[in-house]
């Protein structure tokens, strides 16, 4: 399977879910992790345009009140089969099985803050 992760600053313009798409496809990526996607809500549509109609499937922690932050993790449907996930403001952890082989495994996004302390916090969480 292959994964991608990337600082995306802001999913909103047409440009950038261009820019997504064309990643996903040269690097035949699976699935994704979009950090700072700075969107309350992520819509089917939006999936499309950077997935192309592809059989797809997303959990996503909303940006905050400003815009600022928001993590999404997607993924294809036929490479990841998802069994539960949890979210917290900087954290996105899936469990669940990669098709090809039925390997049983968990993928954790994380967007850490700056400030030492909130980084701390986060670390914390994770444990």
């Amino acid at each position: 399977m292959i994964i991608a992760v990337w600082n995306i600053r802001g999913l909103g313009s047409s440009r950038k879910k261009e820019m997504t798409r064309s990643l996903i496809r040269k690097e035949r990526v699976e699935m994704i992790g979009l950090m700072e996607s700075k969107h309350t809500e992520v819509t089917l549509h939006d999936m499309n345009k950077c997935w192309g109609n592809q059989d797809i499937e997303w959990v996503q922690v909303p940006a905050e009140e400003g815009g600022s932050g928001g993590i999404i993790l997607a993924w294809l449907k036929d490479s990841f089969t998802l069994d539960e996930y949890e979210t917290r403001q900087h954290w996105i952890l899936t469990v669940g099985s990669l098709q090809q082989n039925n390997f049983r495994c968990n993928v954790c996004t994380v967007y850490v803050p700056n400030d030492r302390n909130e980084r701390l916090e986060v670390w914390n969480q994770l444990r």
